[in-house]
């Protein structure tokens, strides 16, 4: 006898082979992800892409950042930062802007410098 589901999210996943045409990541990816104590993402809602294209719009206004290695993702009011930038310094620049958006209330960063760098 199969499980009565809980959600409309799984009955989404057993009836609909692609409900959204957007990566959803599956059951096991998501079972995975949390023993491994990494974040799970869901494809970003129409005000997370708004958000994320405002921290971008913010940080093309700083100078000293180079966005091309930067990517964001939003979850809620999470910014995830990932990518690479020069140094510790730019680490630091880069959290700050992204702080300072109107809607986000934390910011995750897995911004990598290269090896004995030191802006």
């Amino acid at each position: 006898m199969k499980r009565k589901p809980v959600s409309y999210g799984e009955i989404l996943e057993r009836t609909v082979p692609d409900p959204s045409g957007a990566f959803a990541p599956s059951r096991d990816e998501r079972r995975q992800a949390a023993h491994r104590g990494e974040p799970v993402f869901h494809p970003m809602r129409p005000h997370e892409h708004a958000l994320a294209q405002q921290i971008y719009m913010e940080l093309a206004k700083e100078p000293r950042i180079d966005r091309s290695h930067i990517e964001i993702i939003v979850q809620g009011a999470v910014a995830h930062l990932t990518g690479s930038v020069p140094g510790p310094a730019t680490v630091a620049l880069v959290e700050d802007v992204v702080g300072q958006v109107h809607g986000i209330e934390r910011v995750v960063s897995d911004l990598v410098c290269p090896e004995g760098s030191a802006s």
